[in-house]
């Protein structure tokens, strides 16, 4: 007779939190790569679609926990997919869609087009969180809006909201911050981590923290999608790049560029020596 594996999910995130991922601030990074994906997922049936993802951060109130919403305006989710995809680790729904000849535009795209594909990501938030709570409306014509409660005990529920009506289609991400995660749920925390995850990604990132105007992550191009008139405003505009980014006033760059994966970037020349222990603070970003 076969039997299943059973999964203690508080032994997941426990793993996840101290061996996978690299700190708990890496749910900022999973939250925005799944909104990307959505989107990605989106364009593929709608390819004049504006993607778009906002992450806000409203005041608490009466000396509550903070809260933070991510959103997107990407693919969504029917309730056979937040079963499918939401409720059961390790499943994706991006893996095993390339070639697939499904109208499901999840199944659909290309697997290279996205970021994620393991289907783990959004356990990273459970690191900082009891709960999650997500709002989704898929797409696809006559779908309604969906709220899934995941809490970290490994139980979850499911409902159709009767009030408030239907979202546009999407997803909303609800995390209330646990006691002695307060830290992640600062607002410059978190500005800085949707920088340092979302400056390259293609849609437009809106920050907005309670009392301040919205502010878009990743308005400025990096200079290797720019055009300059001459190499000395190229030069320029590289060195100024790295300095905003390492903090150092580099002595010269080097472009990068391959079209074997269409990789793009730049490497800078330190203006000192560099010991070996010296920390390592390159940025890679892979798709």
């Amino acid at each position: 007779m076969d039997h299943r594996f059973q999964v203690n999910l508080g032994g997941i995130i426990d793993l996840l939190s101290k061996h996978i991922y690299s700190s708990p601030q890496v749910f900022v990074r999973e939250l925005l790569q799944n909104a990307v994906d959505a989107i990605t997922a989106r364009l593929h049936t709608e390819p004049d679609h504006k993607g778009e993802v906002r992450i806000e951060l409203p005041a608490p109130v009466g000396g509550r926990l903070p809260t933070l919403f991510f959103r997107d305006n990407g693919v969504g989710l029917t309730e056979d997919e937040i079963h499918r995809f939401l409720a059961t680790i390790g499943q994706t729904s991006k893996r095993g869609g390339e070639g697939d000849a499904s109208d499901d535009p999840l199944a659909s795209a290309p697997l290279n087009d996205f970021i994620g594909q393991f289907g783990i990501g959004l356990l990273s938030c459970f690191v900082v969180s009891e709960q999650i709570t997500v709002l989704t409306r898929s797409a696809r014509e006559g779908s309604r809006t969906i709220e899934w409660r995941g809490r970290a005990d490994g139980t979850y529920s499911i409902r159709t909201p009767t009030s408030g009506g239907d979202i546009e289609p999407g997803t909303h991400v609800f995390l209330a911050c646990k006691e002695g995660s307060e830290q992640y749920f600062e607002p410059d925390l978190v500005r800085e981590l949707a920088h340092r995850y979302g400056s390259l990604l293609p849609y437009p990132i809106r920050f907005t923290e309670a009392g301040n105007d919205t502010t878009t992550i990743n308005e400025d191009e990096p200079p290797w999608k720019q055009d300059f008139l001459t190499p000395e405003l190229e030069r320029e505009a590289y060195l100024e790049y790295g300095r905003a980014i390492f903090e150092t006033d580099f002595l010269d760059y080097v472009p990068l560029r391959s079209n074997v994966g269409d990789v793009r970037g730049a490497a800078f020349v330190l203006p000192d020596a560099l010991s070996l222990a010296a920390r390592k603070t390159h940025r890679v970003y892979l798709k």
